[in-house]
């Protein structure tokens, strides 16, 4: 069973970087800028490009306090909350689908 903690692990991990393009996509299509340019992420306010370590999901909001690390303007929290709900929806369905098997899919008894 503890090989099964590791993968909820991962799923988090993979269900937190999904909430993170989300929220890329949701601050850059309703003003129709491309979410694949420019590469990598700017501050809304000074425009300075993030560092790739404070672009890392969830644990970045944290350490920074939801602020950014080069003017000090404070993020929305939505940013923080949409990476965990995914990451928690990733882990919710990996658990009914892949451990508990909720559906009776023979492949996976």
């Amino acid at each position: 069973m503890a090989l099964g903690w590791i993968w909820v692990f991962y799923v988090f991990l993979l269900g937190a970087g999904v909430g993170s393009f989300l929220n890329l996509l949701v601050s850059r299509l309703p003003f129709e800028r491309s979410p694949i340019w420019p590469l990598g992420s700017r501050c809304l306010t000074c425009y300075q490009r993030l560092k790739w370590y404070d672009n890392i999901p969830l644990y970045s909001y944290l350490r920074l306090g939801g602020k950014c690390r080069i003017c000090g303007t404070s993020y929305s929290s939505r940013y923080f909350f949409v990476e965990l709900l995914t990451a928690f929806g990733f882990v919710g369905l990996f658990l009914l689908e892949v451990i508990y098997n909720w559906h009776g899919i023979p492949l996976l008894r």
